[in-house]
């Protein structure tokens, strides 16, 4: 029974991940069969796209300083809730602040007759998505502090694409703009059931009197930290994406898009025991448990080496059948697949090592590996999609994932003193690198 109950976290973390990687690629297959013009499927996706990357970045950190920040806490009571309302107004209040300058900012932009001649979505719309799909990663963070992994995977990787689906099937969509509506009003009513949720589970423990917004126990140079190491990630692993949007043919970005997101399920191994193990990683790490948060990272790496080769073999193997599920004019992708896949693989084998920097207190050293790996996808992004178009984008991917994993491998050996699938023990910390209780 006590084996079972310690499995618990990661199995629903795999099961709502699972759900949550099935959800993304059902509303991706509903897309491309349903929109006969490939051309359309491309415009959708091009701005799915750009929402995964603009969610995120509109909030500056500050959720990933909350999740972080609360996984200290053993359970919601009085003082954990006090602390995430504080943490919910900060994130809110950043999060209507970047839209109400980045608004007028778009609409000046689609008047531009260059810009709106080259991009495929008004920019207006594909902000005002973003911003509602930032409401709910903000509670998904929040949710994943107290590792209630099953309610956070839902509200970050499961609930938009689901509604979505949900609404297309019981209206008629003929065009990637009605698509990109519906998703819209998909992302509005997941950002409702949110903030709901995250009232019944925090709001009877807050204290109203004592809260106000300048009490917010946040270091603001570790919420710009977190932001510029998940723009630069963000970047890393999409940027050749959004550049060929602008280089490309439109039939060629649904084909690249698709060969992504089919690529993401060896992916998602890492997410879900990254998902699973990143509070223990902060928990062992604030009461200077080094040991055990080596055995516990040398543990996930074994097990994702082993499960994530024999997922990308058959992804690899399948590949032409995979891109066939989407539709027979995808098949010829079955080549992305592959080097997406490739470039996943490496990802997933070297293990947990982003949340390792990240949970203990080396945000600034993985935020240097990820600035010169979203560097190298921005160069090689432009110079090898516009020599060997939707191919060279793969490429491009690939490439910067392995050099940010490469990197981080030898930082963690460097600043932590193991390495992420070894056993040995670990040599002495520092005595800066020390964890504080408390952030």
């Amino acid at each position: 029974m006590k084996s079972a109950r310690k499995a618990l976290p990661l199995i629903n973390s795999t099961v709502f991940r699972g759900l949550g990687a099935v959800s993304q690629l059902v509303l991706v297959a509903w897309v491309t069969h349903h929109l006969v013009d490939k051309s359309e499927v491309g415009q959708f996706l091009f701005y799915l796209s750009c929402f995964t990357v603009i969610s995120p970045m509109l909030l500056f950190g500050t959720q990933q300083y909350a999740m972080r920040h609360l996984s200290q806490y053993d359970l919601i009571d009085k003082d954990s809730s006090n602390d995430a309302a504080r943490m919910l107004a900060l994130s809110l209040r950043v999060l209507l602040w970047a839209f109400a300058f980045l608004f007028p900012l778009g609409w000046f932009l689609d008047s531009q007759s260059y810009i709106a001649s080259r991009s495929m979505v008004p920019l207006r719309l594909i902000l005002v998505n973003s911003v509602l799909g930032s409401g709910c990663l903000v509670v998904a963070a929040h949710l994943h502090g107290f590792r209630n992994l099953a309610s956070s995977l839902f509200f970050s990787h499961i609930c938009v694409p689901a509604v979505a689906v949900v609404l297309f099937a019981g209206l008629a969509v003929t065009d990637a703009a009605g698509v990109i509506w519906y998703h819209g009003i998909a992302c509005f009513i997941s950002v409702l059931l949110a903030m709901a949720f995250w009232y019944l589970k925090f709001g009877r423990h807050v204290n109203r009197s004592s809260l106000t917004v300048n009490d917010a126990q946040v270091e603001i140079s570790a919420c710009l930290d977190f932001w510029l190491l998940n723009t630069f990630i963000l970047i890393a692993n999409w940027a050749p994406l959004l550049l060929a949007g602008w280089i490309i043919q439109a039939e060629d970005i649904a084909e690249l898009n698709v060969a992504q997101r089919s690529a993401n399920l060896i992916n998602f191994l890492l997410i879900v025991v990254s998902f699973a193990f990143a509070p223990k990683f902060r928990y062992a790490w604030s009461r200077n448990d080094v040991d055990g948060l080596r055995r516990m990272v040398s543990k996930c790496t074994r097990y994702l080496f082993l499960i994530g080769t024999l997922v990308s073999v058959a992804v690899v193997v399948a590949s032409p059948w995979i891109m066939n599920a989407f539709g027979d004019q995808y098949r010829r992708g079955a080549m992305l697949l592959c080097i997406f896949a490739a470039g996943q693989y490496f990802n997933v084998i070297t293990g947990t090592v982003n949340q390792v920097l990240t949970m203990c207190n080396q945000e600034r050293t993985l935020r240097n590996i990820c600035m010169v790996s979203a560097l190298c996808s921005l160069v090689l992004g432009y110079v090898l999609t516009t020599r060997m178009g939707a191919i060279g984008a793969a490429l491009a991917v690939a490439i910067s994932l392995t050099i940010q994993n490469v990197s981080a491998l030898i930082a963690i050996r460097r600043k932590l003193g193991f390495w992420v699938f070894m056993d040995s023990s670990p040599r002495s910390l520092p005595t800066h690198l020390s964890a504080k209780p408390l952030d």
